[in-house]
């Protein structure tokens, strides 16, 4: 009937947006949204009651009942969650997949789906400084300090050469010595770090 329709619809548009909040809030960047769906995966099929094992991880308790209304199959928590993660999985890739487009875009990919690794370093470095640092330091899954002007998280601002210089050790770490990276090496890679 119509009216199971517009109900389905509307669990699913639910479904959409409380995916989209678990993983605005177990990460910082769709470079780390991998990391956050794999701790929702454990979550859910780790066999503890799923909606405590979220307050663990850091969700709120009305974000959780948001879970539970859309996710359980009862009021009381008890359900399936494995839709939950399977969502979270699937949201995560297209996060990721999207920001390394821009990365890609930005340093010039020619639709083989392989950039330079020099050019991707510059692209990376246009993007201007501490925020170049930041976002080779998430794909690379790395915590490499800038040389000569500190690290970001202890609030020392960084050196042009010292973001050169760190920068470039993240991306030739990503490349492992190759010349051309593509699309789906540096995915692998920075799902590989976030698996590990």
């Amino acid at each position: 009937s119509l009216e199971r329709l517009v109900q389905s619809y509307r669990r699913s548009q639910l479904r959409q947006v409380v995916t989209e909040h678990i993983l605005t809030n177990l990460s910082d960047s769709p470079f780390t949204c991998i990391s956050a769906a794999l701790d929702v995966l454990r979550t859910c099929t780790g066999g503890s009651h799923v909606p405590m094992a979220l307050a663990a991880l850091g969700i709120s308790e009305e974000a959780i009942k948001c879970v539970v209304q859309a996710f359980g199959s009862d009021n009381e928590g008890a359900g399936d969650y494995t839709e939950l993660a399977t969502c979270c999985a699937e949201l995560a890739e297209d996060l990721l997949d999207h920001a390394l487009w821009r990365v890609f875009m930005a340093a010039g990919e020619d639709h083989r789906g392989v950039v330079a690794v020099a050019e991707l370093e510059r692209a990376l470095l246009e993007d201007g400084g501490k925020r170049a640092l930041a976002s080779a330091r998430q794909l690379a899954g790395s915590s490499v300090s800038s040389t000569g002007g500190g690290d970001l998280a202890g609030g020392v601002e960084p050196s042009r050469q010292g973001i050169d210089s760190g920068l470039g050790d993240i991306v030739r770490q990503i490349a492992n010595g190759q010349l051309e990276i593509s699309f789906e090496d540096l995915k692998a890679a920075i799902i590989h770090r976030q698996s590990a």
